[in-house]
């Protein structure tokens, strides 16, 4: 098992090394989403979903996390 940023570079990377498992991490609160890669929630769900779907493609155990901060 491995975790990596949900980004199809690393999955492959992490595939091609032989893992059972990857958990994928993508930072989905405004302020961490604009410091790190700048995309909206539903980009993040689109991306999410052709990453997830790519390691399950190749019978690899897929995890998926976030993060959410609500304005105080």
């Amino acid at each position: 098992m491995t975790h990596t940023r949900c980004h199809m570079h690393d999955v492959t990377k992490a595939i091609e090394c032989g893992v059972d498992g990857v958990n994928l991490y993508m930072a989905t609160s405004s302020v961490l989403s604009q410091h790190s890669h700048g995309k909206g929630i539903d980009a993040v769900i689109e991306i999410a979903a052709e990453v997830i779907e790519f390691v399950k493609s190749h019978g690899v155990e897929v995890r998926f996390s976030c993060t959410f901060s609500a304005a105080c």
